[in-house]
């Protein structure tokens, strides 16, 4: 293994680490924001109470939405938005997707020519073979299997 794979690999292994806590800090994040806004629903219950308490900076402006959307029986907009810390999850997300592949890329480079060579040959094998069997589908029963 190269000093490149090795350190790939020690890169997805430590964004993985990272993500899980970034998880389970973005879901402890929104459980509060979710139970701040039902705490919220029950003291504010008109749209004249909602908009005094943003008057008065009791509430937020995404607390007054989110009051206001369920005063008018829509979904709580804030519950679809997602917050820096689900962002930041899902960037995560996407960085340890782009180094596995990365991974299989060098893993690949650093296969022997016939180890290659015989994976290959396995895969058109298998593609040959299912091209094979999807054709004799269509020809028999005149229907296209995706």
């Amino acid at each position: 293994m190269s000093a490149d794979t090795a350190a790939v690999k020690r890169l997805i292994t430590n964004l993985k680490t990272m993500s899980t806590k970034a998880s389970k800090a973005a879901a402890l994040i929104k459980a509060e924001r979710v139970a701040r806004q039902q705490e919220l629903l029950g003291v504010y219950q008109t749209e004249d109470e909602i908009q005094d308490a943003f008057g008065y900076a009791e509430i937020t402006e995404e607390e007054r939405d989110a009051l206001l959307a369920a005063l008018e029986g829509r979904d709580n907009p804030s519950h679809q938005d997602l917050g820096e810390e689900e962002i930041y999850v899902l960037e995560l997300s996407d960085l340890i997707g782009r180094e596995q592949r990365r991974l299989r890329d060098l893993e690949w480079d650093e296969l022997p020519e016939s180890e290659k060579e015989r994976i290959m040959a396995e895969k058109e094998a298998y593609m040959s073979r299912r091209s094979l069997r999807k054709g004799g589908k269509e020809a028999d029963h005149g229907e296209v299997y995706f």
